[in-house]
């Protein structure tokens, strides 16, 4: 799955320049106001190298290139307070219609109600040269190239979650990957192709504890 990642961060936020696709625009009042819920919204910039694989003659995943650099960043929504943190990550590989986060989006009643946190990582390559020419100030450094360099993101991205306090205050205890149409297909992807198999903890557990994949392509 490549190297372990470095985060920086979180990024500074204000009026002047919030996260792309943050959770609410108190100018307009769009969107979830985190506070009336007592949570907060931190972003990182990610970065490590991941490979590229391609399919051989009997459709078997093999590393196509190894060890490519990249830079993206990831959402956290959590607790305000670190001793609040139930324990349960919900992750989001976000879209590539301007990074929306489906599973957000579906169940933030649930995720806030239940004390859980909510990360969403950029993967698609269009949105992070978007983000960097729009905010060059915030996302002048991201730098992703490719596609294909999602699984090995998310993987090691869900490894962090599980092993970092950080985050949360404390390590995720559970962690669940999810998404619709594209990101359903991205984690279809995830499951089939061995990447859940690769991401382990120390103890040989697997960091991802279940998915729910919704309007995927495939079988």
């Amino acid at each position: 799955m490549g190297s372990p990642v470095d985060f920086e961060g979180p990024v500074l936020s204000g009026p002047d320049s919030r996260p792309f696709g943050t959770s609410f625009l108190p100018d307009v009042g769009l969107g979830v106001d985190l506070s009336e819920h007592a949570y907060e919204e931190d972003e990182y910039l990610v970065s490590g190298t991941a490979n590229l694989y391609a399919y051989d003659a009997k459709l078997e995943r093999q590393v196509h290139t190894a060890g490519v650099p990249y830079t993206t960043r990831i959402l956290v929504r959590r607790q305000a307070d670190p001793g609040a943190f139930g324990g349960v990550v919900q992750v989001d590989p976000l879209h590539p219609s301007a990074d929306n986060p489906n599973v957000w989006t579906q169940l933030w009643h649930h995720i806030v109600g239940n004390s859980q946190a909510w990360v969403g990582v950029t993967v698609v390559p269009a949105n992070a040269a978007l983000m960097a020419t729009l905010y060059p100030d915030r996302y002048g450094a991201l730098s992703l190239t490719d596609e294909g360099f999602g699984w090995d993101i998310v993987g090691q991205v869900v490894t962090a979650l599980r092993t970092d306090p950080r985050f949360f205050g404390a390590p995720g205890e559970r962690l669940y990957l999810s998404g619709r149409s594209y990101t359903g297909t991205f984690c279809r992807v995830f499951v089939m192709d061995g990447f859940h198999d690769d991401t382990r903890l120390a103890d040989g557990r697997p960091a991802v504890d279940g998915y729910v994949i919704g309007i995927s392509s495939g079988g």
